[in-house]
């Protein structure tokens, strides 16, 4: 049986919110590895701040970061913005504070949209084909940071939903496009796991998003720290923490 962890997690305090996550990892059983080159995938989506609470807030980050560097791992730290906008995904950083963190661990921030491609097109359910960040495939151990939001189309945005944010912008809306219906696009997110094989997931859910995914929605202090080594498990808890049941979400429907 898959395990996941739900902690208690009451503010952004740095030293917390480390307590925490270090908790929600001993609960499952998980452990880092030492001397590894690890990438951490957080939900930055675009260019908001980190009290708008529709991204990953920092301290997680900060605290992952810091794990890491006790166990001496080479960091990285990979996004790509949902949005054109100008600045694109390095804007997207600096506005949610994430150099502050990188800088404090010397990890390397990497934007996904200056990445090269790796075409996968076999074992595949969504679509014939996918263009994968090299670097998701190179690095030791991939971290899945996710937010929990409810999601205007999908209900849930997640930990599955997460690692969808590993393609650059423009190719994520193209697959919106060429995805019939949101059952087919949650095939793609379970292709991506399938594919880049995130280590464990643990979601930000100190505060919570209701109506999101983006700004509009309204933040909910939710005060958890959800951790699991299957991110499907722990979508699963979390959306019966806030009141879905598995047909609800199309990633079980």
């Amino acid at each position: 049986m898959e395990k996941v962890s739900v902690v208690k997690c009451s503010a952004y305090e740095l030293e917390e919110v480390y307590k925490a996550v270090k908790e929600s990892f001993e609960r499952i059983g998980f452990e880092l590895p030492d001397n590894k080159k690890v990438l951490i995938k957080p939900n930055l989506m675009g260019q908001n701040r980190p009290e708008q609470h529709t991204v990953t807030y920092y301290a997680l980050i900060d605290a992952l970061c810091r794990m890491l560097s006790e166990h001496h791992c080479r960091i990285l730290i990979g996004e790509a913005s949902a949005f054109y906008q100008e600045g694109m995904t390095e804007k997207a950083f600096k506005t949610t504070r994430i150099p502050e963190v990188a800088e404090k661990y010397n990890a390397s921030l990497v934007p996904f949209e200056k990445e090269a491609l790796v075409r996968i097109d076999s074992g595949l359910k969504g679509l014939k084909e996918l263009y994968i960040p090299k670097v998701l495939l190179d690095v030791d151990m991939v971290i899945n940071a996710c937010k929990l939001k409810t999601h205007a189309a999908l209900r849930l945005s997640g930990a599955l939903k997460n690692m969808f944010g590993c393609l650059p912008g423009g190719y994520k809306q193209k697959i919106h496009m060429w995805t019939r219906n949101e059952f087919k696009l949650s095939e793609v997110f379970l292709d991506i796991h399938q594919i880049v094989k995130p280590a464990v997931s643990i979601m930000d859910a100190v505060y919570s998003l209701d109506g999101g995914p983006s700004a509009i929605g309204k933040p909910v202090k939710t005060s958890r720290i959800f951790a699991s080594t299957n991110a499907a498990a722990l979508d699963l808890v979390a959306c019966r923490m806030i009141g879905y049941e598995p047909q609800d979400i199309s990633l079980w429907s």
